[in-house]
């Protein structure tokens, strides 16, 4: 994926709703409400409105390299 495409913006707007609605459906269809009246909305609201989304975005979820991968 290269930076600034459709396919990143794209995901990177659902990995904010689904960070905003905390585990919450009622939240989560409130968020991504939110994001098609304006999406910088979400993405300021868990931190992804800058360049460095990609980094924050591993932060919240861990260290993915501890994870054993299955073959």
């Amino acid at each position: 994926m290269t930076p600034g495409s459709t396919a990143e913006s794209a995901e990177r707007v659902q990995a904010a709703v689904l960070f905003l609605s905390r585990r919450d459906s009622q939240q989560c269809l409130a968020a991504a409400a939110l994001a098609q009246q304006d999406r910088r909305d979400v993405l300021v609201g868990v931190g992804f409105a800058d360049d460095d989304w990609v980094d924050q975005l591993n932060r919240l979820l861990g260290d993915a390299s501890s994870v054993p991968m299955r073959q």
